[in-house]
């Protein structure tokens, strides 16, 4: 079992991920009842985050009424609805509303730079600031100061609204972007969005060349057999028809294609096509279930958060079939976290994290890989498990 390196919740989760991997019993309906019920939602996240901040014990609906009468008092528009579904019922879509709701919630209760990290990280489970954003520099800027909400988002607009003309500005990394706002005034934020337009446009541009250069390792060319392709000749894929004729499940279908390379990183009957029913949410919780990609989502770059939920299934897959195919015995959960941690983290994006339910998943799966078995089969079993019975 790996080293405590997390809070005792968090070390709890992980350790329970390793114990239940590593006993080799395939307790599949066990390992997601806990995964479903004993992570703490969204609104148990917030309601426990709200009550530690402002040192109360309010009910979910009381917490709710609180912050609302604390954003009108500050002028602070926040939707009852909205966070009637925060705090009592479901997960927020992760997008930039979310986003936004949780930095008006962070100037609502007057919070810092590090304690709206703190909120970002423990309940959304995301990154607090992207910098590259213009919105979330200067609430950055605004949260650092102690500058109120109001005065917040004049600045975003008052830089939205500027036409800058294409500039070939020298491209600046993102922890410069984040040094520069750590030390500017007001007057210098403005003028260093307007100089630099450039690399406020540049988010995500590292996790998607990583994510897309895995992924045509996966898929492959009619040159170059991918991975998937080579995965799927270790064994026999063939289907029965009426007179008891076998033939195989990839007939007439292209080998380096993303529904074939889905077919095989998740068995070739679970694949959820674009428009389907998800057949992922009889078994897993909401955060699971709604993140699995279809053929059309899988090569999004466009929001941080499904980027990030791809590159770790992309990932997930690319460093084990690597380790099947190279029959390496090296391959473990350490190296896999550490690397995908590398990645997640070079790309701006939230480490792997126990707390989370998707992550726990495949951290779960890893574990097995410190077994006999190939995370893989165990990832799959999984898919078999949750899908069993359901008309596909």
């Amino acid at each position: 079992m790996a080293e405590k390196k997390y809070g005792d919740y968090t070390q709890g989760i992980d350790d329970v991920l390793a114990v239940s991997a590593l006993d080799e019993d395939d307790d599949y309906e066990a390992i997601l009842d806990y995964i479903n019920k004993e992570i703490r939602s969204f609104p148990e996240r917030l309601l426990r985050f709200y009550n530690k901040q402002t040192g109360q014990e309010l009910s979910a609906a009381a917490a709710k009424d609180d912050l609302l009468k604390k954003a009108k008092e500050k002028g602070i528009a926040l939707n009852r609805n909205t966070m009637n579904s925060w705090f009592t019922d479901t997960s927020p879509k992760m997008d930039d509303s979310a986003r936004k709701n949780l930095f008006k919630i962070a100037f609502v209760l007057g919070l810092d730079v590090k304690e709206t990290g703190i909120l970002f990280n423990d309940v959304l489970l995301d990154r607090s600031f992207i910098y590259r954003r213009k919105d979330e520099f200067i609430y950055f800027f605004c949260l650092r100061d102690r500058i109120p909400y109001n005065i917040a988002e004049t600045l975003i607009a008052t830089v939205q609204a500027e036409k800058n003309a294409p500039v070939k500005d020298e491209t600046v990394l993102t922890y410069q972007i984040r040094d520069f706002a750590l030390k500017a005034d007001e007057k210098e934020i403005i003028k260093y969005i307007q100089s630099h337009p450039h690399n406020f446009s540049m988010n995500n541009v590292t996790g998607a060349r990583i994510m897309e250069e895995k992924w045509e390792e996966i898929t492959g060319s009619s040159e170059n057999k991918g991975l998937a392709q080579m995965e799927s000749e270790l064994q026999e894929y063939q289907e029965y028809d009426e007179k008891g004729k076998a033939k195989s499940v990839f007939a007439n279908q292209s080998k380096y294609s993303s529904d074939f390379a889905l077919r095989i990183i998740f068995g070739t009957e679970h694949v959820r096509k674009a428009g389907e029913k998800n057949v992922f949410k009889e078994q897993f919780r909401k955060e699971i279930a709604n993140q699995f990609p279809d053929k059309q989502s899988i090569k999004k770059t466009d929001s941080a958060y499904v980027l990030r939920k791809n590159l770790i299934l992309i990932y997930f897959y690319w460093y084990w079939v690597k380790a099947k195919l190279a029959k390496d015995s090296a391959a473990d959960y350490e190296s896999f976290c550490d690397e995908l941690d590398s990645v997640l983290n070079e790309s701006g994006l939230s480490m792997l994290y126990p707390g989370n339910p998707y992550d726990a998943l495949f951290l779960y799966c890893a574990y097995s890989g410190d077994s006999d078995r190939n995370p893989l089969d165990v990832f799959r079993g999984i898919i078999d498990f949750v899908t069993e019975g359901l008309d596909l």
